[in-house]
């Protein structure tokens, strides 16, 4: 049975996503391949899952409105970061969208001259916040 899903995201910069991906345990395993699963194939930017024969089976592909959505089966992935969202797309959506937005920032200051110099891997706080200090010398 599949359990193959496609969930938009606000993620438009792929180099802003692949940090974000990585800040969550996600490794870019692969570019421009085709992400099957039980039939189904599309093809994807980037690729952050692959089953036991290392096929791409989860990947972040653009769509016509210039987002990224996921597509893809995390059920197969071999990845114990990558199958932890295993029918969980609203947390994987959830955690995505807190570290785009932390590595946005973050590249964003570093452009500008700025280090974080608090929280720089973007840890919620006790009110369920991201707060971050960010320093130029």
């Amino acid at each position: 049975m599949s359990h193959f899903i496609k969930a938009g995201t606000n993620c438009t910069n792929k180099t802003v996503l692949m940090g974000a991906l990585h800040r969550m345990g996600l490794d870019v395993l692969g570019q421009n391949e085709s992400v099957e699963a039980e039939g189904w194939t599309e093809q994807a930017e980037l690729i952050i899952g692959r089953n036991s024969s290392n096929q791409a089976c989860v990947g972040m592909a653009r769509q016509q409105d210039g987002n990224f959505s996921v597509i893809g089966d995390f059920y197969y992935a071999k990845s114990a970061e990558a199958r932890k969202y295993y029918n969980k797309t609203k947390l994987f959506q959830d955690n995505l969208s807190r570290f785009y937005c932390v590595e946005k920032a973050t590249q964003d200051l570093a452009e500008q001259g700025f280090t974080m110099e608090e929280n720089p891997n973007g840890d919620l706080n006790a009110q369920g916040m991201v707060q971050m200090v960010a320093c130029r010398y």
